[in-house]
């Protein structure tokens, strides 16, 4: 059998046809791959449930497509009631609303006499103790003239030496021949001779007047080996004196022998002094003693019957709670959200009801904040520096309280964010309110040092206005009492 190949014409033709497919076919491969397949973009947006100005339910509604500004709408009741779009995932928040802050709070005072007294030490605690005193003692304090002693320290007196010796008598010797004198020989035979030890250095005082005033430091301290006094950097320091020496026997062995040896004398103290006025105050003797430093007088009274009221105030009350959840995958469902308000008859509490098909059933609770009434702070005296009253005592706590939210939207706008803007936060606590009592009028006397004659005084004048003057919350007093504020509604938010 003949095998027969391709001819050159027939080898043409089919590469010609294979061509002419291949150059149909780029284009489509080249289209199918540049096209992009369509996905519609995913929905996002947000309810929001919550009380108006007006004391209505209002209920917003945005997202970032084609309701990007909201539309908000006024709900008939208390609650917002609507079909959930499909979407993959919820973020729903519950805001509790804020306590109310002493509504109807009628604080009461009273103008009471409150004697405040006490005492400053003039020794090593001056400073400290003065910096503790009242403001109205430091500003008033004449600077007064105290006198310090100070007493050096003395050494020790010698010991004695002592030492009993046989008479050279026949019969003391016969005796006490084989006897120590201390072991049965006869008193009558034996005498003692004794070195007396030397006395111990004189000791020394001196004194320094001065007058102390606010911002000195003063330094008053003694040991067995040195007595110092420090005012502002002036020093005075008495050193010990000498510790006489001790008495002696001059040869040894001494039996039979008299020669014993006095200690003597120890040295007379030291004094130091570096700018400050000291006087010496005499001399003394003196055993093993310690240093003394004094003052006079050690204690500087001080006295003063100021003004006290005893009012009653309202702190902020406590902030609605805070609740949040996700829920993936969410099959279609009826919401019911109710939002806390603070007027009769609405809810105490924020709610989620949902409904899968099943009935309704509450998903998430957010309580409402507790409210604060009345505190007391039952008698307190008054400074000037005290006004207004009890700002001091309790700065922070008239402030309203708010809840911690979380507000994000994407692309759309929140009202409730809007609002929060403006103040109206969701669920904060009302303010406190305290009061200032303004009739406090006279002149009070001030004693320092001398409790019976009067240095200076502390002088209240009326503010202008009525008796009490409400603080903090800017209220307008109601027959002389000062209400807190009330606390905001609460809210419901559904985001998807």
């Amino acid at each position: 059998m003949k095998c027969r190949g391709f001819s050159l014409a027939e080898i043409l033709i089919t590469l010609v046809i294979l061509g002419f497919v291949g150059a149909l076919g780029v284009p489509m491969i080249g289209q199918q791959k540049l096209k992009k397949p369509m996905t519609p973009e995913t929905q996002h947006g947000t309810i929001e449930c919550y009380y108006g100005d007006d004391g209505r339910v209002h209920m917003y509604t945005s997202n970032n497509t084609d309701n990007k500004k909201g539309r908000d709408t006024v709900v008939a009741g208390n609650s917002c009631e609507f079909t959930a779009p499909t979407a993959n995932a919820y973020v729903i928040q519950a805001i509790g609303a804020g306590g109310d802050s002493g509504v109807g709070l009628k604080p009461k005072h009273k103008i009471i006499s409150i004697p405040e007294d006490g005492s400053i030490s003039t020794g090593s605690p001056f400073s400290t103790d003065l910096a503790k005193a009242p403001n109205w003692v430091r500003e008033k304090w004449p600077g007064i003239g105290v006198t310090y002693t100070l007493t050096s320290p003395t050494g020790s007196r010698g010991d004695d030496e002592s030492e009993k010796f046989i008479y050279s008598s026949d019969a003391c010797m016969n005796a006490c021949k084989y006897m120590d004198p201390d072991d049965g020989c006869d008193s009558s035979c034996f005498y003692t001779v004794t070195a007396y030890g030397g006395k111990a250095g004189d000791g020394g005082k001196y004194t320094v007047n001065a007058t102390l005033n606010v911002g000195d430091n003063v330094t008053c301290s003694a040991s067995s080996s040195s007595a110092n006094l420090n005012i502002n950097g002036g020093s005075i320091s008495l050193t010990s004196s000498g510790s006489g020496a001790d008495g002696y026997f001059a040869t040894d062995p001494v039996k039979n022998a008299k020669y014993a040896v006095n200690g003597s004398p120890g040295s007379k103290f030291g004094v130091s002094i570096n700018g400050l006025s000291a006087s010496p105050a005499g001399t003394f003797s003196g055993d093993g003693s310690s240093g003394n430093c004094s003052s006079s007088p050690s204690h500087i009274p001080y006295r003063v019957a100021t003004p006290g009221i005893n009012a009653s105030y309202s702190l902020a009350a406590e902030s609605g709670s805070y609740a949040s959840k996700i829920f993936e995958k969410l099959p279609a469902s009826n919401f019911k959200l109710t939002p806390a308000g603070k007027i009769p008859g609405t809810p105490e509490s924020s709610t989620v009801e949902m409904d899968d098909g099943t009935g309704m059933v509450k998903v998430m609770e957010a309580k409402s904040g507790g409210d604060i009434t009345s505190l007391s702070s039952s008698d307190f005296s008054m400074h000037a520096e005290d006004m207004p009253f009890p700002a001091i005592l309790y700065p922070y706590e008239f402030n309203s309280r708010k809840p911690e939210i979380s507000i994000a939207p994407k692309g759309y706008r929140s009202e409730l964010v809007q609002r929060m803007k403006k103040g109206k936060h969701p669920g904060a606590s009302g303010r406190g309110a305290y009061p200032i009592v303004t009739d406090i009028s006279g002149t009070y006397p001030i004693y320092i040092g001398d409790l019976s004659n009067p240095i200076g005084s502390i002088t209240f004048k009326p503010l202008k206005g009525k008796d009490v003057k409400c603080l903090e919350n800017k209220a307008i007093p109601i027959d002389g009492a000062c209400q807190g504020l009330a606390g905001n509604p609460g809210a419901v938010i559904v985001s998807w």
